[in-house]
């Protein structure tokens, strides 16, 4: 709650969307951990790289998606219309 509640004061924060994607992991919502990851990186995210290897992470990097994400530029791929 604390880092939703920081969304509201700096929605394009890329720290805060990945801590927030982190905590999603840990709680086995990958859905949601790739959509801040997502917007971390549209928001800046300096270092990519700790999203290969930030432990907290370690739920979204098993999922069968995660390698398709990782070659997209650490972005949801968009379904088409």
């Amino acid at each position: 709650s604390d880092f939703k509640q920081a969304l509201k004061i700096a929605e394009k924060d890329p720290e805060i969307h990945f801590y927030l994607a982190s905590a999603y992991s840990l709680s086995e919502e990958k859905d949601k951990a790739y959509k801040h990851l997502d917007l971390a990186v549209q928001y800046g995210l300096k270092n990519k790289d700790k999203i290969d290897t930030f432990e907290a992470l370690a739920y979204v990097r098993i999922q069968d998606e995660y390698d398709a994400f990782k070659e997209n530029g650490y972005r949801i791929h968009e379904k088409p219309a």
